[in-house]
């Protein structure tokens, strides 16, 4: 049986980074994908339509799961915000549903200036993407631990 590290390292591997013709670069899965990392694909998107930032967060969340053992320090590594605000007003740009988020950080985390608003929402988002990864790949070491007996 794999463990959530050995997991997310073969998963990460799956992902490809390309560029757009009009320059832009993104994550995608790989032509070798198999049904479980569509699977963490799916539950990192949550009924969300395919988005390159969730693309990006799942690919960001899998590299530190298989970068660190601890879970603690791998969600740290993988919810740190964008540093630029050009960076986190890009983010939230990128679709209109994301000020949901903003208005999150507002309400439940008293953001008092904008950085630090942009800053919170879009960790908020990356911890969404973060959980519904691991949550997956404990599912995937569920089933392969099942199927093994």
């Amino acid at each position: 049986m794999k463990t959530i590290q050995e997991l997310a390292q073969m998963y990460s591997a799956m992902f490809v980074r390309k560029t757009r013709d009009n320059g832009p670069s993104f994550y995608c899965a790989s032509d070798d994908t198999n049904e479980n990392l569509m699977n963490i694909i799916h539950a990192a998107h949550n009924e969300m339509l395919p988005d390159d930032y969730r693309f990006e967060f799942t690919k960001n969340a899998l590299d530190a799961l298989s970068e660190n053992e601890d879970i603690d320090d791998a969600r740290q590594s993988a919810t740190e915000p964008d540093v630029y605000t050009s960076d986190l007003t890009k983010w939230l740009n990128s679709r209109n549903d994301r000020v949901y988020y903003l208005t999150q950080a507002l309400e439940e985390f008293g953001c008092k200036d904008g950085f630090q608003a942009l800053s919170t929402a879009q960790s908020i988002e990356k911890e969404e993407v973060f959980g519904a990864v691991v949550s997956a790949l404990e599912s995937i070491e569920i089933e392969d631990e099942v199927e093994s007996e």
